[in-house]
């Protein structure tokens, strides 16, 4: 594998540093795990990130001065942000048995308590969206009074797996209103404004085309999950420890820096549309000023792309539900060189037509800083 290494760098107190590696595309998850290690260039990144964190960083904290109990609480955290999938006890395990060694594990490079961390996550996280499908095969009572506080963060973990499954229970009967809710007001509002409306569903449609939704997000969530390799592991556990040194401190992949460095530029080079994932369909929400997709006049707001293709000949890759990174990833490339969109009007449509873009230098001239002078 081509060794991509960009150089460490201090911008103001943010910490940046390279993984050295280029991440390789998946393949197509069938349930298949990517196994975790720690390699060679992944141990000196990881003792290269400790030395600048404690010689370079403004607090030149020693890493012996590190509350580890917190560390792990935040790399968990930082996993499952509204503690939802890990329980109570699986922090008790993990700080028993690493907030005392810890220190070590970091001075050799050896990433092995993240990875096994993760897995414990991982693990949850599936069992649980296993549990999911099953639930959703029953009927929910949509009319009962409850109460779900969406924002856990603050919040422990279940103590058990019964109170898990309850918090869950409540967690998907909010799902399924979030999707109900909707749907049942814009009907009401047709009726009232004696408006035509589409063909009105049955309050039992409605639910069953609510729960097939959610299902279908979670699905989603579990083939990002199964994507999830040992360098992004490797960037939230480093980045979880240089929080404990302030919270502007993080530790970058090579995407996550080319990013950075994108936003800092204010230009990336690709056909100038802004993209947003709405139910697995990867559809524009707006076009950008001056890009190649504003100046084709082939694409509108609201467009659904479902397959990208290079170049004239290429082959067209199938997008739907895949993760709007990696579509990203397909759209974007060489300033100059062309790309094929498969594009519907809407993700209800059959019908689709081909547009083709050079791809071009976009100028994010909204996020750039301005200033006016009034007198007064």
């Amino acid at each position: 594998m081509k060794d991509l290494r960009i150089p460490s760098i201090f911008l103001s107190v943010i910490f940046l540093i390279s993984m050295g590696i280029a991440q390789e595309e998946a393949a197509p998850t069938d349930l298949v795990i990517p196994e975790l290690e720690t390699t060679k260039s992944m141990q000196r990144e990881t003792q290269k990130a400790i030395q600048m964190l404690e010689r370079a960083h403004y607090n030149q904290e020693p890493l012996s001065e590190i509350d580890f109990e917190a560390f792990i609480q935040q790399f968990m955290t930082d996993l499952d942000y509204n503690h939802m999938y890990f329980l109570r006890s699986d922090y008790e395990l993990f700080k028993a048995r690493y907030s005392r060694t810890m220190r070590g594990w970091l001075r050799r490079g050896e990433l092995f308590p993240a990875f096994e961390i993760f897995t414990r996550f991982r693990d949850n996280a599936l069992s649980r969206i296993e549990w999911i499908n099953q639930r959703l095969e029953g009927e929910f009572d949509l009319k009962k009074d409850g109460v779900f506080r969406p924002d856990r963060n603050k919040e422990d973990w279940p103590t058990d797996a019964a109170e898990a499954d309850a918090l869950w229970e409540t967690r998907l009967t909010y799902d399924i209103l979030n999707q109900v809710l909707p749907t049942l007001a814009r009907e009401q509002d047709a009726e009232e404004n004696s408006e035509e409306a589409e063909e009105e569903k049955s309050y039992d449609e409605v639910v069953a085309e609510a729960k097939e939704k959610v299902q279908r997000r979670y699905e989603r969530w579990r083939d990002n999950l199964l994507e999830i390799d040992s360098l992004a592991v490797q960037e939230t556990f480093i980045s979880a420890l240089a929080h404990q040194y302030d919270p502007h401190s993080n530790f970058m992949s090579a995407d996550t820096l080319g990013d950075f460095e994108m936003s800092m530029k204010n230009s990336f080079v690709g056909i100038g549309a802004l993209l947003f994932d709405d139910d697995g369909f990867c559809t524009i929400r707006e076009l950008l000023p001056g890009g190649p997709a504003e100046q084709s006049r082939e694409l509108d707001a609201g467009d659904v792309i479902v397959g990208v293709s290079q170049g004239e000949e290429g082959e067209f890759t199938d997008v739907i539900d895949l993760n709007l990174k990696k579509i990203v990833k397909l759209i974007k490339g060489e300033s100059g060189t062309l790309v094929r969109l498969k594009i519907r009007p809407n993700p209800e449509s059959s019908e689709e037509r081909i547009v083709s873009l050079e791809r071009g230098e976009i100028k994010l001239t909204a996020n750039l800083a301005s200033a006016e002078l009034h007198s007064v």
